[in-house]
């Protein structure tokens, strides 16, 4: 087990070096060797050290900051209230790590003050008994800037979020039943469902995956055009269905249904740009957006068979998306901020 995790881009090995000889001539034990043994897996190596490690060091450069695998570590040592960013170049760190100040280092030598300061963070973080040598620099008495930030996305992933993903479904529901009721005449009712949910879908997938840049900062536009384009699928799907059974179980089901493919695939984006996120958190999105979708459809079946306005509907499939965007976006983000609350403590 090691004090420090130190993440970096291996095109930098040799300007981390004067770090790591720093934070050893301290009393420190620093995890740098980025060398898997034959046989082993990442998870087995490099992820136990990151999961052990009580401080987590990341050094921004012009290579680092385009590194998957780094921005990852260094997620993780945010979420846990533990990161020290460092600056080897002029660079701006990748978005959701910019609120974070760096400590600058460009063009530096080991004896500046910029270091000094760097390694008395690291003896605050890792507590006055973890410095052994003389002379070490005493903690300071605030905490590192970036456990503040992350109690605040920790917090800001209670509401915000849910908001916005509650907003995006609004949206698309309102205008996928308003359509839903202006096209079934003309080309039957599958159809109409399917491609007015289709089109909510895809209103409610973008503000979903909007929503999860909030909190998620290695969520990028692939994983965006993933969720707009799979809750189009999952959501088109379910209004094809609900309307072929023509039943309030069926509707309900079918809105389940929908509500869990859509949450599969909200989960499964979430796995690609957090490692620590696994089968269990993809199952209780599913099982969280399926229980939105069947009440949501609920809802929306309650009004069906009357011959009220399209405006009207219109409403009602505002009043649906409020409903599954409430429900599936509170139990995502409830989900996450506990995880981030248990990885931290």
């Amino acid at each position: 087990m090691s004090d420090i995790f130190l993440s970096y881009a291996r095109e930098d090995l040799e300007r981390v070096k004067r770090i790591v000889a720093a934070c050893e001539a301290k009393g420190w034990s620093v995890f740098w060797d980025r060398t898997i043994p034959a046989g082993k897996t990442w998870r087995e190596i490099i992820g136990k050290a990151l999961d052990e490690a009580s401080c987590v060091v990341v050094a921004w450069s012009r290579t680092s900051v385009n590194s998957r695998w780094v921005q990852e570590e260094a997620d993780e040592g945010r979420e846990r209230g533990i990161l020290i960013p460092l600056l080897l170049d002029d660079v701006r760190p990748p978005m959701g790590f910019r609120g974070l100040q760096a400590a600058n280092l460009v063009d530096q030598d080991p004896t500046t003050a910029a270091l000094r300061q760097v390694l008395a963070d690291i003896a605050a973080l890792l507590g006055p008994s973890s410095a052994t040598q003389p002379g070490a620099p005493p903690p300071l008495a605030e905490a590192p800037a970036d456990a503040s930030r992350d109690r605040t996305t920790v917090g800001r992933a209670g509401w915000v979020p849910v908001l916005v993903t509650a907003a995006g479904w609004t949206v698309g529901g309102a205008l996928g039943l308003a359509l839903t009721f202006s096209t079934v005449k003309l080309f039957g009712g599958a159809f109409g469902g399917g491609v007015g949910w289709a089109i909510a879908g895809v209103l409610g997938g973008f503000g979903t995956a909007k929503s999860l840049r909030l909190v998620e900062p290695l969520v990028r536009s692939e994983h965006v055009v993933m969720l707009t384009v799979g809750w189009a699928v999952a959501a088109g799907l379910g209004g094809l269905l609900s309307w072929e059974l023509l039943t309030v179980t069926g509707g309900i089901l079918a809105g389940a249904l929908s509500g869990a493919i859509g949450g599969s695939i909200t989960g499964l984006a979430l796995r690609a740009t957090r490692p620590s996120f696994q089968g269990m958190g993809v199952g209780v999105l599913a099982l969280g957006w399926a229980i939105g979708g069947s009440l949501g459809a609920a809802l929306s079946w309650a009004f069906v068979g009357y011959h009220y306005t399209v405006a009207f509907y219109g409403i009602v499939g505002a009043a649906t998306g409020a409903v599954f965007g409430l429900i599936g976006g509170l139990l995502t983000f409830s989900y996450l901020t506990l995880t981030s609350k248990a990885r931290s403590g």
